[in-house]
């Protein structure tokens, strides 16, 4: 797991449908990245929230394939829902594909590159066990990553 997100009293697990294979092997055989890692689209990703109280967990289906590596802002309400912003890809080789040296001047790759990305509220209600699933924004080339929280919103 690369990352996940973490509020006061939860910690949320995004896991996508992607498989490792043989990792260690393949990185000392030189294999490249690419090659390591296959991804279930017909799958769908499911969504871990754990109560830090006392290790309660429920599994909540997103009901669609996506990825996500870099969470944003992640908070809890008064009323108990917490909330979590976090760009997300439909096809995880974005984050490959785009940094692999032999892309980097391959003018066909970028012109093919059909790639994009959305940035995504996800309100769990631990409670109930649901999640709403927002798209805040979409971008259709490209991916949006790296978000930064905003000390000023304060989970607004």
């Amino acid at each position: 797991m690369h990352s996940f997100a973490l509020t006061e009293n939860y910690a949320v697990i995004f896991k996508a449908p992607i498989y490792f294979k043989n990792m260690m092997v393949m990185s000392a055989a030189g294999h490249p990245m690419k090659d390591m890692f296959t991804q279930d689209k017909s799958d769908t990703t499911k969504l871990y929230v754990i109560s830090l109280k006392d290790g309660q967990v429920k599994e909540m289906d997103s009901k669609f394939f996506f990825f996500a590596v870099h969470f944003g802002q992640m908070y809890e309400k008064e009323n108990g829902e917490i909330v979590i912003e976090v760009p997300t890809t439909t096809d995880a080789r974005v984050l490959v594909d785009t940094y692999l040296r032999e892309n980097y001047n391959d003018i066909d790759f970028w012109k093919g590159f059909k790639q994009g990305s959305r940035y995504n509220r996800f309100t769990f209600d631990f409670e109930k066990g649901t999640v709403d699933i927002k798209d805040l924004f979409t971008i259709d080339q490209g991916s949006v990553d790296l978000p930064q929280y905003n000390k000023v919103l304060k989970g607004q």
